[in-house]
C-alpha cells in the first residue's frame, strides 16, 4: 500500500516537468550551420535583462537584447524580446556578448532553441558538441587530478572564447 502511495506521489510531482532531448553533433561548425539554416534571426547582442511575465514560478521568463549587429535576418529595432515558448527554449543568463540563433514567433519574441549554437561570450562551450566539455572528475579524484581538470576546463574555454569570435567573423562573411 505504501509503495503504491508514493508511485501516485511521484507521478502526480512530475506532472510539471518537461524535457528536451538534444542530438549530439560532431562539431561545433555543424551546429553553427544547422543553427544558422534554421534561424529567422542571427545575430550578436548584449543581454540587457531577465524577468519573469507574472510572480507565477510557472510563468515564461522574458529577456531581452541590446543588438549589435544583425548576420541574418532584419530587425528594425536595437532591442530584441524573447521569452521561453517550449520546454526546449533556451534562456540566457549570463549579462553580456551573445551570438544568438532565434526564431520570430508570431508575438514578436524570439525563441531561442535550447539544441543549438547559441552561447555568450562568458560561457562559449558547444554544449551540445561531444567534444567541447572534459569528463567530470571521477568521485574521490585526487588534488592533482582536480586541478588538472580544472586546467582543461579553462584551457577549453579559452579555446571557445577564440572560436566564438571567429564564428562572428564566419557569419558577416555568409551575407
Amino acid at each position: 500500500m505504501n509503495r503504491n502511495i508514493i508511485i501516485l506521489i511521484l507521478l502526480l510531482s512530475s506532472l510539471n516537468c518537461w524535457s528536451c532531448d538534444c542530438k549530439n553533433i560532431s562539431s561545433t561548425d555543424s551546429l553553427r550551420e544547422k543553427s544558422y539554416r534554421h534561424s529567422d534571426i542571427v545575430f550578436v547582442g548584449k543581454l540587457i535583462e531577465l524577468e519573469r511575465e507574472s510572480i507565477n514560478p510557472y510563468s515564461p521568463r522574458i529577456y531581452s537584447f541590446q543588438i549589435e549587429e544583425v548576420l541574418k535576418g532584419t530587425f528594425l529595432n536595437d532591442t530584441i524580446f524573447g521569452k521561453e515558448f517550449t520546454s526546449c527554449s533556451h534562456f540566457p543568463q549570463d549579462i553580456g556578448r551573445w551570438i544568438v540563433y532565434a526564431n520570430v514567433m508570431d508575438s514578436g519574441f524570439i525563441d531561442i532553441n535550447g539544441c543549438g549554437a547559441t552561447r555568450s561570450f562568458l560561457e562559449p562551450l558547444c554544449w551540445n558538441c561531444p567534444n567541447a566539455r572534459p569528463r567530470a572528475p571521477i568521485p574521490n579524484s585526487s588534488k592533482e587530478e582536480l586541478v588538472d581538470f580544472e586546467k582543461d576546463w579553462q584551457y577549453r574555454k579559452m579555446i571557445a572564447r577564440k572560436e566564438w569570435e571567429a564564428e562572428i567573423l564566419i557569419l558577416k562573411n555568409k551575407n
